[in-house]
């Protein structure tokens, strides 16, 4: 199968109905989160973030509740959108299955880095916006927050590649999305209690990058996790490509 039949494979998912309005979504929500938190702040007397936090504040958002929930829908999207067989009918050869699958991915995770850059660039000019106005003193350490922003993106892979090891369980699109929410929801939940297999819950990262910014965290510890998230995602993937090989004749 030759490589442009592969690409036009999952050209399709680059025209995912819900990737465009959670651009525009990225672009607009820092600016409405600066206005809710000016005017919790003057009416309530109430700040939501520390002085220099506000894009820190907007990723934990994004991070642990936006970007999950569209990783989600586009991973149930994705799914569907790739097809079997090539432009021509005929069925897709076991060995192309890699780099579709492997396509596939490449696309979503160009995207949430779209999206994040995008959240950045925002929330730091509503930030500017904030401290003009009085609430909060601006990001001091633009360069930093950046890298959080870099940094959040490999626990949002292990997470994608965790969902669509996930929804590949299921034929129908309704329950996978159902059952892929409340999954989330309950790992989510379990990160704030003490258990064994705590470490092994792809969703207790999804605010990882507040440990890059604490100076007093040792920066061999946050390699040694930045290593286990790696090879976490590598097992999420490679299970989630077995499956789909699987349907493959």
């Amino acid at each position: 199968m030759s490589h442009d039949n592969i690409e036009s494979s999952v050209c399709i998912q680059s025209r995912h109905s819900e990737t465009e309005p959670f651009i525009l979504l990225s672009a607009l929500l820092p600016g409405i989160l600066a206005a809710f938190a000016l005017y919790m702040n003057r009416s309530e007397g109430h700040l939501l973030f520390r002085a220099t936090g506000f894009p820190i504040w907007v990723l934990g958002i994004f991070s642990t509740i936006l970007i999950p929930l569209f990783i989600l829908e586009w991973s149930r999207q994705g799914l569907a959108d790739i097809r079997l067989t090539d432009p021509e009918g005929n069925p897709l050869k076991r060995s192309d299955s890699f780099r579709i699958y492997l396509a596939s991915f490449v696309r979503l995770v160009w995207t949430l880095l779209l999206i994040l850059i995008l959240v950045w660039f925002f929330s730091e000019v509503a930030g500017l916006f904030l401290s003009i106005l009085g609430t909060g003193t601006g990001d001091e350490k633009i360069l930093a927050t950046f890298y959080a922003y870099l940094v959040a993106l490999l626990p949002l892979m292990t997470l994608a590649a965790f969902m669509l090891l996930l929804l590949q369980a299921f034929k129908h699109h309704v329950p996978a999305l159902v059952a892929g929410a409340f999954l989330y929801i309950l790992l989510r939940s379990l990160t704030y209690l003490n258990n064994p297999i705590g470490k092994y819950n792809p969703a207790l990262y999804m605010d990882w990058h507040l440990r890059w910014l604490d100076s007093s965290i040792n920066m061999a510890s946050l390699w040694r996790e930045a290593a286990y998230l790696f090879v976490l995602f590598l097992v999420f993937f490679t299970a989630g490509y077995w499956l789909f090989a699987r349907k493959i004749r």
